[in-house]
């Protein structure tokens, strides 16, 4: 599987626009089997659009409007940097509010049997570290762990089997929940 950040390619003059902006008509480069997951909305309106995607391996990338082929890494890390943007989450919490956001979701126990497997240095981090990183090894390799890293499904089935959308934000990730709402527990 490939994770490939790519741009729309103008119609008339076959270049990305993310180079040079288009004046014109402009469409989604041909990638077999491409499947769009995100795209950089925190930068809307813009010239220069962001779309995230994965293909087969087997699919040609080396084309116009294919920006750049990512390590999985790389792309779920510039996925939450893009979650975060668009949520204005901040990038720190304190020790005292990380642990009571994990209270308030019934996570707390858990994540402390979590960083109990981690390494010496992570554990480390979780017990003398005043100030928490969102983007830290420690948060992913919880989040990771507990599956509370990324967006909810923003289609959920209600209580009378109908589909309903889930509001922008209500699909934040609980991590990112905490990190909002970080203030209201100290």
């Amino acid at each position: 599987m490939k994770y490939i950040r790519y741009t729309l390619v103008d119609t008339e003059t076959g270049l990305n626009v993310f180079n040079i902006p288009s004046t014109g008509p402009s469409t989604l480069p041909v990638i077999e089997g491409l499947e769009f997951k995100w795209e950089k909305s925190s930068l809307f309106p813009t010239l220069r659009p962001e779309f995230f995607g994965i293909c087969p391996d087997t699919s040609n990338t080396d084309i116009e409007g294919v920006l750049e082929v990512m390590s999985e890494e790389a792309w779920n890390s510039a996925k939450i940097t893009e979650e975060n943007a668009r949520f204005y989450c901040p990038a720190t919490i304190t020790a005292a509010q990380i642990r009571l956001g994990f209270l308030k979701y019934g996570l707390l126990d858990s994540v402390e049997e979590v960083v109990q497997t981690l390494s010496k240095g992570l554990q480390i981090e979780w017990e003398y570290a005043t100030i928490l990183y969102r983007n830290s090894e420690l948060i992913r390799q919880i989040g990771n762990t507990l599956n509370i890293l990324k967006d909810k499904d923003p289609v959920i089935i209600n209580n009378e089997g109908e589909e309903e959308f889930l509001s922008s934000k209500e699909q934040v990730s609980i991590i990112n929940k905490i990190f909002l709402e970080g203030k209201e527990y100290v």
